[in-house]
């Protein structure tokens, strides 16, 4: 009977250490309530539902490294099999959300600094602007093996977090990248702090 107890009580905190490890943020950095439909990527970020896109991924795999990311596909998507032979659904456009929680507001600085310099040197530059908080990005792609021809990319540092959102798109998707990834970032809540 001690040792059922016993068993019981240790059952009972690691749930409790556990939902504690995963709760939501109670306010954004703006001073919202933080709203729990939101599509949370890492512990700091909420994404309002994408009506006109399709979730494909919410990853928080690398959670150990502090790497959390989401995508979305937009358009139809048909099957794609890369240069090593594996086949996945490809959409006409993908959005990725990708956030590094890093150790202080300078190692997360540092960090997007780094996939800022890594677009440049991966990808032919168009045009480079800052809007609100983000640098912005638009490209074309450097490697003709890539299934996707051009896209644009915001960067930013919130607290200890480096964000990077990429729209990647083939060649025969002509909607306006700039105005989908603006509206997309209108939708990006950020936790009022991820201590």
């Amino acid at each position: 009977m001690g040792k059922t107890k016993k068993l019981l009580g240790m059952i009972i905190l690691l749930l409790l250490v556990l939902t504690a490890c995963t709760s939501s943020p109670t306010k954004t950095i703006d001073g919202e309530d933080w709203d729990e439909n939101w599509i949370k990527i890492g512990r700091s970020m909420g994404v309002e539902n994408q009506a006109n896109y399709t979730l494909v991924e919410n990853k928080d795999t690398l959670a150990a490294n502090g790497l959390y990311y989401a995508t979305w596909g937009i358009g139809k998507s048909k099957p794609f099999t890369n240069e090593n032979g594996e086949t996945s659904d490809l959409y006409e456009a993908q959005i990725y959300a990708l956030v590094t929680e890093c150790t202080s507001e300078e190692s997360a600085s540092s960090k997007t600094n780094e996939l800022i310099q890594s677009a440049k040197n991966n990808y032919h530059l168009e045009s480079e602007e800052t809007l609100d908080h983000y640098s912005i990005v638009t490209y074309n792609y450097k490697k003709a093996t890539s299934p996707y021809t051009h896209g644009i990319s915001a960067f930013t540092t919130i607290g200890k977090n480096s964000i990077c959102i990429e729209l990647t798109a083939q060649n025969e998707f002509t909607d306006d990248l700039k105005s989908i990834l603006v509206e997309f970032l209108n939708d990006c809540h950020y936790a009022k702090d991820n201590d």
